[in-house]
């Protein structure tokens, strides 16, 4: 007689497979019997926004898009006739997110059209099967295409009616104006966090009362774009209306016209104030330094392109950005993304404050930790400048992943052996990628990394001239997962197939092994190459990309005029 467990234990099992996205096996689960179904499906909901389909099919090799679209097409219309009841499964009560931004592109990529699309709106979806005819600049009518933002509004309109559960709430660019959150959220009373496409929703008030009034649990905005004029004053206004402390993270992704009146607005937040992206305006970089308050942040991500140099131009506002940064001791990660100075300010937090930020009077006091990072990524700058930057990395023990991107113009060997020492003391790297700092790398600098760096999971490196020399070092590293060569190498075929027999399962299985600009004179055959991805599969699972530098077809010359 078979034995049925308990269907709190169904729930726990589902619960563990949810915690881990293992869609698959809770999709398994979910054909087995009605018991195991119910807690399958509703964890497998629960999930469905951390899917990607969207990364896969442009990941994906061609045949294998059109399946991985169907699959995205069948979630999405699942979703959408559970919301008009014409499933047994009330999928849509499950959704703890409603990703409007996946579904707009889905209905947008080339492989939805056809087939896919007319089975798509089908039976009761026709029923959001809008369409519109955009006129050229000419005036005369275009092709017919799918109204995207009618339909995501329409579908955002149905499962907001049905999903008492969702905690986050992603739109796609068709919600401009602020109707469509008027009419969601007072339906939403578990909402956590809110990511529009636009921000220009914000600038009616009456959205930040429908918030403090209906979403309690509130404490998370991203938005991708903000560029009217009045944008600084109306993020400024719905900060301060949003009732503290609860605030915990604020997310803005791309260029906007934010500045210093809503870095003021977020000190009112500051003892809740956990994670903070931010990209600004060049104009809007000295006054960064208003944040002085929030010194509990735990991810600080900053991006503003072609700003001047913060420490030269305006000297008062970097030294208290740099006060301000050494203040948050609980930062576990610092993104600096083609930032003014960024390497300067990285280098603050680094080394912490001349006197260790102690109370130099009274010598009972220790001075304050430099905070332990987890992650550092900065780009955009000159690495002949920033010694003291390179050398600083030692300091960070605990530092996992490690992004540098800069311009390694007029730099000689000393400045390489002062990087290649500094990160070759963080044993514990998993994640590396360096960009335009390693261009004068030799075979001993990437074999003297592999070397110091045993977890190294991921490695991305230029050098010059690299070849066969650093695969007895790479090979013994048992957690790699990915390496790629972005410098002009020479592979050999003997090379690569003695480092594929070095790789182990499981440390190594699914390995992505990517060359990048390989030496047109010394180039695998293709028959080399299909042997390399042939025996890397079989060992590991793994995965072999070959790119020439240049078309050998094409002189390195054609094109140039005498």
């Amino acid at each position: 007689m078979a034995v049925q467990l308990p269907v709190d234990i169904l729930h726990l099992i589902c619960s563990e497979l949810a915690n881990q996205k293992d869609f698959d096996t809770l999709y398994n689960c979910a054909q087995t019997n009605r018991q195991f179904a119910i807690p399958a499906f509703a964890n497998l909901y629960s999930i469905a926004h951390h899917s990607k389909f969207s990364d896969a099919t442009s990941q994906a090799f061609v045949p294998h898009q059109e399946l991985l679209v169907q699959k995205w097409a069948i979630l999405w219309r699942s979703i959408i006739l559970s919301s008009f009841d014409k499933t047994f499964f009330t999928y849509c009560r499950y959704l703890r997110a409603l990703d409007l931004y996946d579904l707009g592109q889905l209905l947008d990529v080339d492989k939805f059209r056809g087939k896919i699309e007319k089975k798509f709106f089908e039976g009761e979806l026709a029923a959001i099967h809008f369409t519109e005819t955009p006129r050229t600049k000419s005036g005369r009518p275009a092709y017919k295409q799918l109204n995207i933002n009618a339909i995501t509004n329409q579908v955002g309109d149905a499962v907001t009616d049905k999903a008492p559960l969702l905690e986050a709430l992603f739109s796609n660019s068709g919600l401009v104006s602020s109707t469509a959150l008027k009419k969601w959220i007072p339906k939403l009373n578990k909402l956590q966090e809110l990511k529009l496409f636009t921000g220009e929703a914000l600038a009616d008030e009456e959205i930040t009362q429908l918030v403090n009034t209906n979403c309690l649990s509130f404490c998370r905005l991203g938005i991708f774009v903000w560029l009217s004029p009045t944008s600084d004053h109306e993020l400024a206004t719905f900060l301060h209306g949003i009732r503290p402390p609860s605030f915990y993270s604020l997310e803005l992704f791309s260029v906007t016209g934010i500045g210093a009146d809503s870095f003021r607005a977020l000190n009112r937040h500051a003892a809740t104030l956990k994670l903070l992206r931010l990209s600004v305006r060049p104009e809007a970089c000295p006054s960064l330094s208003l944040l002085q308050d929030c010194t509990a942040i735990e991810t600080l991500i900053l991006d503003s392109s072609g700003a001047s140099d913060l420490e030269r131009t305006h000297p008062a506002e970097f030294a208290a950005c740099v006060t301000w940064l050494q203040a948050c001791r609980q930062l576990r990660v610092l993104e600096f993304n083609k930032f003014p100075s960024a390497a300067a300010l990285a280098t603050a937090v680094l080394e912490g404050p001349p006197d260790g930020g102690g109370d130099t009077a009274d010598p009972t006091l220790a001075p304050a930790p430099v905070p332990p990072l987890q992650t550092l990524q900065v780009e955009g700058y000159a690495m002949r400048e920033r010694r003291a930057f390179h050398a600083a990395l030692a300091r960070q023990p605990g530092l996992r992943t490690l992004v540098l991107r800069g311009d390694a113009e007029g730099c000689g060997p000393d400045d390489v052996e002062i990087l290649c020492a500094a990160v070759g003391a963080i044993r514990g790297l998993r994640d590396l990628k360096l960009r335009g700092v390693s261009e004068l790398f030799k075979n001993e600098h990437v074999s003297e990394l592999a070397m110091q760096l045993p977890a190294l999971e991921h490695l991305y490196v230029e050098g010059y001239g690299i070849n066969d020399g650093v695969w007895p070092a790479l090979g013994t590293l048992r957690q790699l997962q990915w390496i790629s060569f972005y410098g002009l190498t020479t592979f050999t075929r003997d090379g690569l197939m003695r480092f594929v027999a070095t790789l182990e399962r499981p440390g190594n299985e699914g390995i992505v092994v990517m060359v990048d600009n390989a030496d047109i004179e010394d180039r695998l055959t293709e028959e080399e190459q299909a042997e390399v991805r042939e025996a890397i599969i079989e060992k590991v699972d793994g995965r072999f990309e070959y790119t020439l530098y240049r078309d050998p077809d094409i002189s390195e010359y054609e094109g140039e005029s005498d």
